[in-house]
């Protein structure tokens, strides 16, 4: 319990969370606001979000497991879905492979 409790925490500091605000999280309450901009270590890039609701619960497969839920959607999901909508913005519509020998294809 205590190794998911620090993995969520430091998934919350990572995406931009301060201490007040993980506490608050942890004690069950949800955090709401207008707008916050939150950092995606995978995709290395900030993410706007408006009408925030944010809380901490368990994963419905595995109650043993918890996720952090961006309106509903589980954080990292949510990253990866407005991801996709910043590659469509910009017409990026196919995936970077990396050749070994002549470098990046596309």
């Amino acid at each position: 319990m205590m190794k998911e409790q620090l993995r969520i925490a430091a998934l919350c500091q990572k995406i931009g969370l301060a201490v007040e605000s993980i506490k608050a999280l942890f004690a069950g309450k949800t955090l709401t606001a207008n707008s916050f901009s939150f950092f995606s270590p995978e995709h290395n890039q900030k993410f706007a979000a408006e009408n925030i609701k944010l809380r901490i619960e368990k994963e419905p497969d595995n109650p043993n497991k918890s996720r952090l839920n961006l309106n509903g959607m589980n954080i990292l999901e949510w990253f990866s879905v407005k991801f996709q909508e910043v590659q469509r913005q910009f017409g990026v519509n196919r995936k970077l492979g990396i050749n070994k020998n002549k470098g990046i294809k596309m």
